[in-house]
C-alpha cells in the first residue's frame, strides 16, 4: 500500500493555490491527472527517467510519489528542497491469481500461498506505514527483524535538507473543497453504488 506524497523544487504546498501553474510529474492515471489539474497544476505523465532529468534541468517543478517507498531511496533531495504530506491517496495493491491456474494447485498448496501472500501484505503495509503510525509498523519490523536502514522517513528527508509540511484538518478540508469536483465526476465514471461500498469499508476500517 502506497501512501503519496509530493516534493518540489520551488516551495511548500500549504494550499491550493500554490499548485497554480507548477509542472508535476505524476502517475498517467487519469483521476490523478484530474486532481493535479483541478487544483492549477500542470500535471506531466511522464516515465522517471524523463522526470529526473527534468528536475536537473529545472523544467519540471515536482513529483508525486510515496516517501517510504520511492522519496527515500530515490534520495530525491538531490532535486528538490520540500516535500509535502498531503493525504490525497492510498493506493493498495493486490496479489491476483489466474483462476485457471489457481485452480491447478492443490487445496494444501493454495492455503499454503494465501498464507505466504497474506504474511506478504502485512510486510509491505508495515513499510509504508513506518513512521506513519502509532510505532506498530516498527515493533512489527523489528520483531521479524526485517527493519530497513531507515525508520523514520521524514526524518532522513529533513536531515538532507528538505522542509517537511504536514496538514492540519483544516488544510486538507480546503483540498477536499477544491477537489470537489473531480469526485463528482468520477463518482459517476466508478459508479455511485461502488464508491459508496468502499466508503463505507473503510470508515469500518478506522
Amino acid at each position: 500500500m502506497c501512501r503519496g506524497s509530493l516534493t518540489t523544487s520551488k516551495g511548500p504546498i500549504e494550499k491550493p493555490e500554490d499548485m497554480k501553474g507548477m509542472k508535476l510529474r505524476v502517475c498517467g492515471t487519469p483521476i490523478f491527472i484530474d486532481i493535479f489539474s483541478s487544483l492549477g497544476a500542470n500535471p506531466q505523465a511522464i516515465n522517471w527517467s524523463e522526470a529526473v532529468t527534468g528536475f536537473q534541468q529545472g523544467i519540471v517543478d515536482g513529483q508525486e510519489n510515496p516517501t517510504n517507498g520511492i522519496n527515500v531511496p530515490t534520495k530525491v533531495w538531490q532535486w528538490h528542497k520540500y516535500s509535502t504530506d498531503w493525504h490525497y491517496m492510498i493506493d493498495p495493491l493486490f496479489f491476483t491469481a489466474n483462476m485457471k491456474v489457481w485452480k491447478e494447485f492443490s487445496p494444501e498448496d493454495q492455503k499454503l500461498i494465501l498464507s505466504c501472500a497474506a504474511e506478504a501484505e502485512k510486510y509491505g503495509k508495515a513499510l509504508s506505514r513506518l513512521s506513519n503510525d502509532n510505532g506498530q509498523a516498527y515493533e512489527y519490523l523489528k520483531s521479524i527483524n526485517k527493519l530497513p536502514a531507515v525508520t523514520n522517513p521524514k526524518e532522513e528527508l529533513k536531515k538532507n535538507g528538505m522542509t517537511v509540511t504536514e496538514y492540519t484538518p483544516e488544510m486538507i478540508k480546503r483540498f477536499y473543497e477544491a477537489t470537489a469536483g473531480v469526485r463528482a465526476d468520477w463518482t459517476q465514471k466508478i459508479g455511485p453504488d461502488v464508491v459508496k461500498a468502499a466508503e463505507e469499508d473503510m470508515k469500518a476500517a478506522k
